[in-house]
């Protein structure tokens, strides 16, 4: 990961990562349509159903996010409240999964949705500098929460682990 891909620890990788997630968006779109594949046929309740979660899900995570973050002023110490309790990156995340999962139900799209499988790869790669600024400046604290969380979807497994370790 070039650290010039980083914009500072406001926007962090985000930009860079959201122009990547839309030319792969288009990129897959015009393949399904070059190949001709039909629209994935979804009845309308289950259309708005998907969308509702898809759109809470964002909003939640972009919103709580934003919130810890403003409320730690940004001063570079790690957060571990809301929606940083179980994923490293929610914002990236929503924008992964919820935005994809958003626009593939507008555009009734097979590649869109299956668009979300290479979005997931690059994330892994382009957080990867963040993750290691992060290790630096934390240390061990900041590899016990990499640990116990997801980086874009919480960590049902760690959390299972966590919660039996509690009940011992």
């Amino acid at each position: 990961m070039n650290s010039k891909l980083y914009l500072g620890k406001y926007f962090g990788v985000g930009p860079i990562g959201l122009f990547v997630q839309v030319l792969i968006w288009y990129i897959f779109y015009q393949i399904e349509i070059f190949l001709g594949i039909p629209q994935i046929q979804l009845p309308r309740l289950l259309s708005y159903m998907l969308l509702t979660v898809f759109i809470i899900d964002a909003l939640y995570l972009i919103i709580g996010s934003n919130y810890y973050l403003i409320k730690s002023s940004h001063d570079g110490s790690l957060i571990e409240n809301g929606p940083f309790q179980l994923i490293r990156h929610p914002i990236y995340g929503a924008a992964i999964f919820s935005f994809t999962g958003i626009i593939a139900v507008i555009a009734r799209s097979w590649g869109l949705f299956l668009s979300v499988i290479p979005i997931t790869l690059f994330w892994s790669w382009l957080v990867t500098y963040e993750e290691n600024v992060m290790l630096n400046k934390h240390g061990k604290t900041y590899q016990k929460y990499i640990d116990r969380t997801g980086q874009f979807l919480p960590s049902w497994r760690k959390m299972k682990e966590e919660m039996d370790n509690k009940a011992i």
